[in-house]
């Protein structure tokens, strides 16, 4: 019997964060993983801003190149745009969206 090498998987370049993230968990994440890029649509949203027009919803050339996105809910036409999606994380008690 021989013995095979695990299959590594390619590291990830780039996470997309569609959700609110507290700074500090972010700051960390960016600390520990400073070879990922991580994208948050929601980063710059004052607190004091319009919730009407402050959105977590990252835009089609956010996801393109991303290998993995955390999130409630994306639309389909996004995580269709999302070709080199590897990992969707859904950070939830269900993913009916």
């Amino acid at each position: 019997m021989s013995e095979s090498s695990p299959q590594l998987s390619p590291a990830l370049n780039i996470v997309v964060i569609a959700m609110t993230i507290p700074e500090a968990i972010l700051s960390r994440f960016r600390a520990e993983f400073p070879d990922i890029r991580f994208i948050v649509p929601s980063e710059g949203i004052a607190a004091g801003d319009d919730p009407e027009t402050a959105h977590e919803t990252p835009t089609e050339d956010e996801v393109r190149d991303a290998d993995a996105i955390i999130g409630w809910a994306l639309p389909s036409h996004l995580l269709k745009a999302a070709t080199r999606l590897r990992w969707m994380h859904a950070s939830g008690a269900g993913v009916e969206r």
